[in-house]
C-alpha cells in the first residue's frame, strides 16, 4: 500500500502535462517538444493580458511547483519522496482518452457521451481541490471530512507522515502559496482523505468519486451540461484550472476541454428555486416533488458550436478568475 504513495517526481503539476498537451501550440511534436503559450494577467478589470514569450513555455515544466505534494522526503538519498503523483495519475492518464472521445461522438452526432462527462467531471473537480492557489477555499470545501482520521491500519503510516514527515521545502512553499503550515497540512491531509479507497456496496471507491456521484444523482439538483465548441477560435486555460459562478441557487462550473472547447456544469437546487419563488402552498411543494421524480437522475446536455458571445464571456471569466496567468494555442485570445 505504501508504493501507492512513493514516487521520485519533484517536479510535480498541478494542471496535468496531459491537459496542457490539449492546448498545444503544436500537438503533433513529441511530447518533449510540445509548448503553450503563457499570458500574464495585467488588469483582470480590463481583461487585459500580456504574451510573456513568443514561442511558449515548454509543456513539461509548466504549471508545476518542486515538490508541491510531497510530504515525507529523504534528505539523503533524494529519491524517497512520499506525494500523491500515482494517485493524480489514475484520473490525468485517461483525460486525453475522454476529451478526444466526447468531441468525436459530438461531431458524429452520438449522444452517449454521459460516461466521458463523468469522467472528466472528476478529474476536473480533483483539479480544483488540488490547485495551490486555492488552498484556502479547499479546506472550507472539505471541512466535513477533515475532523476524521483513517481507520484502516494500512493508511495510518501514512496519515502520520502527512502530518510529521520530515520535509525541509515546506518553508518554501508556505511563503510562495501564502498559507501556515496548518493550512498546508490540512489540505494534503484533505487530498489524502478524498482519493484512500474503501468499500461500498462490494466495491471500492474513494471520496472524491462518492463527491461527484452525490452531485450527479443528487434529486433535489436540476442537472445541465452545455458542450461549447469552436472552429477558429482560442478557448483559454487558466492556472486554476476552473471557472466558478455560484448564488444561493446555482452552481456552475466551467472547465477548459482543449483549445477549440470548453464545457459548462450547472446544477439548480429545486429547493431553493421553489423558495425564491415563494412557492409555499401544498400545490407548489407537489409540483416540485413530482419534479424530482420526473428528473431524477436525468442529466440535461446540450452542445452549441461556435458561439462566439459565449466564448468571450468564458474567457472573459477565465482571466479575472485566474491566479495570475492563463494560457492558449494561440497568441491572441479575442
Amino acid at each position: 500500500m505504501t508504493k501507492k504513495f512513493i514516487n521520485q517526481t519533484i517536479n510535480q503539476h498541478y494542471i496535468s502535462q496531459a491537459e496542457q498537451r490539449l492546448n498545444a501550440i503544436n500537438p503533433d511534436a513529441k511530447p518533449s517538444k510540445q509548448r503553450i503559450y503563457s499570458f500574464n494577467i495585467v488588469n483582470r478589470e480590463s481583461f487585459k493580458i500580456e504574451l510573456e514569450n513568443d514561442n511558449g513555455r515548454l509543456i513539461e515544466n509548466n504549471l508545476s511547483i518542486f515538490d508541491l505534494y510531497s510530504f515525507d522526503v529523504d534528505d539523503e538519498s533524494k529519491k524517497l519522496r512520499y506525494n500523491f503523483e500515482l494517485l493524480f495519475n489514475k484520473y490525468e492518464s485517461n483525460i486525453i482518452m475522454h476529451t478526444k472521445s466526447l468531441l468525436k461522438k459530438i461531431d458524429n452526432r452520438n449522444k452517449d457521451i454521459l460516461n466521458e462527462l463523468f469522467n472528466i467531471f472528476i478529474l476536473k473537480t480533483l483539479n480544483s481541490l488540488r490547485n495551490p492557489f486555492c488552498i484556502k477555499k479547499t479546506i472550507n470545501t472539505l471541512k466535513p471530512i477533515l475532523q476524521y482520521i483513517p481507520t484502516d491500519k494500512k493508511y495510518q503510516g501514512i496519515y502520520r507522515k502527512i502530518i510529521n514527515g520530515e520535509a525541509k521545502h515546506l518553508n518554501y512553499l508556505y511563503n510562495l502559496l501564502d498559507v501556515s503550515e496548518e493550512q498546508y497540512k490540512l489540505w494534503l491531509k484533505g487530498l489524502f482523505m478524498l482519493l484512500i479507497e474503501f468499500e461500498h456496496k462490494g466495491e471500492k471507491i474513494n471520496m472524491l468519486e462518492s463527491l461527484a456521484r452525490n452531485i450527479y444523482e443528487n434529486k433535489d439538483n436540476y442537472k445541465t451540461i452545455t458542450i461549447n465548441c469552436y472552429d477558429d477560435h482560442s478557448v483559454l486555460l487558466s492556472d486554476r484550472g476552473f471557472n466558478s459562478l455560484e448564488d444561493n441557487i446555482n452552481s456552475i462550473t466551467e472547465f477548459n476541454l482543449n483549445s477549440s472547447s470548453f464545457v459548462i456544469y450547472s446544477f439548480t437546487n429545486l429547493n431553493k428555486f421553489a423558495e425564491t419563488q415563494g412557492w409555499t402552498s401544498d400545490y407548489h411543494n407537489k409540483v416540485i416533488e413530482r419534479c424530482k421524480e420526473v428528473q431524477g437522475n436525468i442529466i440535461h446536455v446540450y452542445y452549441d458550436r461556435n458561439n462566439i458571445e459565449l466564448l468571450n464571456q468564458y474567457n472573459k471569466r477565465t482571466i479575472y478568475q485566474a491566479h495570475s496567468h492563463v494560457y492558449s494555442a494561440k497568441k491572441l485570445w479575442r
